[in-house]
């Protein structure tokens, strides 16, 4: 098999991809754009192997067998440690319905479609992403597929002439790129962001350096200038770019040209100013902080729910130390074959390991999360099924409470028909005005209330609201006469401060008609029905309540102040403050009548504890 002659200087994109990756899921502020890191490792990854494709001169048929040896010695062992880990502290910290999730991810992982498997989960009320402790080998199954579906190919077209690869890779990285482009454009950024074939032009843009596309450069001053854009480029992209923007605009172009300049240029001036030892030590450690850093981060959230700087420092000092372990104990014993000596040992390895993870997985998905792990846990998860299909019902999921794959056209007209001889009343917005209409509807019989909600829909037009639904709905808005309604309730979870537009939309229907703008309510994390099976029936209600007050997030209160601050003293509309209701002093109510937790996730309250808050509010339909 062909070798690659080291280069030090990809070894330090290596570096500044995985720190950008993990500075981003610390918090997204430190570094808006660092998701952006792993569009770097897949350029890198399309050069680097089909170098080694191309370079190959032996056959097909001895090429397959070594090819796949390699990629099994260096992704495979790495990574064993670091599910079982994941599946330990899965056992002892995440609820049943998170287990299985866990369980599905891995079965996913096992057959190299973990990002399928996400893509398709992708719902508001699918398990949050940092209660998935293997989310990120998405992208590991990205370039799982890309091993797969590339290498024959490839081959295939350089025994006719090595021309054919360029060629292909051109039209892999045209076509995809416009794939890319559509999902943007259609407003289906999450596959844009999942989906392999929208993926596939980064991988091969690698390919088509190693091809040979661009000319050698000879002149020292063209290579610094291309490697000093290059960086320039990957710098600006981290910093300017974040997860709101046109994910398959700019905003990954950046960083993946300027990844394959940095690659083409060869620099030995800036190559070598930033292939400096610490660099490169991070970018040979880079695949197992990868695979490292995120099951710590998702666990770190359960032991320290108010995790801050201190606990992360921690969190990236554990990574490194575990990734250099990982590195010189398993990676490069395996890699150079002082362990697993031959080709078999290595392909045996695989299947035992892919064997194991399976059958556990299944074994976890049949027991349902084994929620006997925890005291009195099975009668909460039984409540919380029967309580969450009632919920989806009375909610008006997938009804007149949609998502992106809707339309808004197809259920206005009939979402809000009015009653004649009754108080119509229109509750708008996102899953937060969803959660009301239960409580609405116990404890106010006698009006009709309607519902038009989208997730995630703050009724404006930005790039963070590309979806198709929510920008329909707000059109809806600024062309309907909301005179018809002899009220309207509107609730968001995700403002502050309000738009401008949606200030303007919000102060049209207020002059028209009764505005009561609900605000947001309190968030938990970790969430309820993670920390509740595991105290319930092994200590006292009374710290139950303080677990769960420990795990309320400051975030939503400093919304509630600001919306009081803008609308609390608006001649025609009323704010409701919820935090207020729900937390008195700011000590929060956390159950419902029955005693049961009144979230059914982070942050929506159940039906019953919808029923229960509505009857405290300060509303007046008359």
């Amino acid at each position: 098999m062909t070798k690659i002659t080291y280069r030090p200087d990809i070894d330090a994109l290596r570096a500044v991809a995985v720190l950008s990756v993990i500075f981003f899921h610390i918090k997204a502020d430190l570094l808006p754009g660092g998701f952006l890191g792993v569009d770097i490792f897949f350029v890198i990854s399309g050069y680097l192997i089909t170098k080694i494709i191309l370079g190959y001169e032996g056959t097909a048929r001895s090429f397959f067998p070594e090819f796949y040896e390699r990629r099994i010695r260096r992704l495979i062992p790495p990574a064993i440690p670091v599910v079982l880990f994941s599946l330990v502290a899965g056992l002892i910290w995440l609820s049943a319905g998170q287990m299985v999730s866990l369980a599905k991810s891995i079965l996913a992982y096992s057959g190299f479609v973990s990002n399928w498997l996400f893509l398709s989960e992708v719902n508001y009320f699918d398990v949050p992403a940092h209660y998935k402790p293997l989310l990120h080998t998405w992208s590991l199954s990205v370039e799982e597929q890309f091993y797969l579906l590339f290498p024959v190919v490839i081959l295939l077209l350089k025994k006719i002439h090595e021309k054919w690869v360029t060629v292909f890779y051109a039209v892999v990285f045209i076509s995809s790129l416009a794939l890319s482009y559509l999902f943007m454009f259609s407003g289906n950024s999450e596959a844009g962001f999942f989906n392999s074939f929208a993926r596939f032009w980064e991988i091969a843009l690698g390919g088509l350096l190693a091809c040979g596309v661009l000319p050698t450069l000879t002149s020292k001053g063209l290579r610094e200038g291309l490697t000093a854009l290059g960086l320039f480029l990957i710098a600006i992209s981290l910093v300017i770019v974040d997860e709101t923007m046109d994910y398959a605009g700019l905003g990954s172009l950046a960083p993946t040209l300027g990844t394959a300049m940095v690659i083409h240029a060869k620099s030995q001036g800036l190559g070598k100013l930033i292939s400096l030892p610490p660099s490169r030590a991070i970018g040979l450690i880079s695949y197992a902080m990868y695979l490292w850093h995120w099951p710590i981060f998702v666990y770190i959230k359960f032991i320290f729910p108010s995790a801050g700087a201190v606990h992360y420092l921690s969190a990236i000092a554990l990574t490194i130390f575990l990734s250099a372990l990982s590195y010189f104990l398993i990676e490069q014993p395996i890699r150079k074959k002082t362990f697993l000596k031959s080709k078999s040992s290595a392909y045996i390895l695989a299947l035992i390991s892919t064997a194991l993870f399976i059958t556990i997985s299944i074994a976890v998905i049949w027991g349902k999360g084994w929620p006997q792990r925890f005291s009195s846990a099975k009668n909460y998860s039984s409540h919380r099924n029967a309580q969450l299909i009632d919920w989806r019902g009375k909610t008006e999921l997938e009804k007149c409470w949609i998502d992106y794959r809707f339309n808004v056209a197809d259920i206005a007209e009939s979402c809000t028909e009015d009653i004649l001889g009754r108080k119509n009343v229109l509750v708008i917005g996102d899953s937060h005005a969803a959660h009301l209409l239960p409580g609405l509807r116990k404890n106010f019989k006698e009006t009709k209330f309607s519902l038009l909600a989208v997730n995630s829909c703050i009724l404006t037009k930005r790039n963070a609201e590309k979806r198709k639904a929510c920008n329909d709905l707000t059109d809806w808005v600024d062309t309907t006469d909301f005179g018809r309604f002899d009220a309207v309730i509107f609730s968001s979870r995700n403002i502050r401060p309000t738009p401008p537009n949606l200030a303007k939309r919000l102060e049209k229907i207020s002059e028209q008609t009764q505005l009561y703008y609900l605000g947001p309510i309190p968030y938990l994390e970790p969430n309820m029905p993670t920390l509740y099976p595991k105290l319930v029936g092994a200590t006292s209600d009374e710290e139950i309540d303080k677990r769960f007050q420990a795990a309320v997030s400051n975030d939503q209160f400093e919304k509630d102040k600001a919306l009081k601050e803008q609308y609390g003293s608006h001649p025609n509309i009323t704010y409701i403050s919820m935090t207020d209701i729900i937390c008195p002093e700011g000590t929060c109510q956390f159950r419902d009548p029955q005693g049961w937790p009144i979230l059914i996730d982070n942050s929506h309250m159940s039906v019953e504890a919808s029923e229960m808050v509505i009857s405290k509010l300060p509303l007046n339909f008359e």
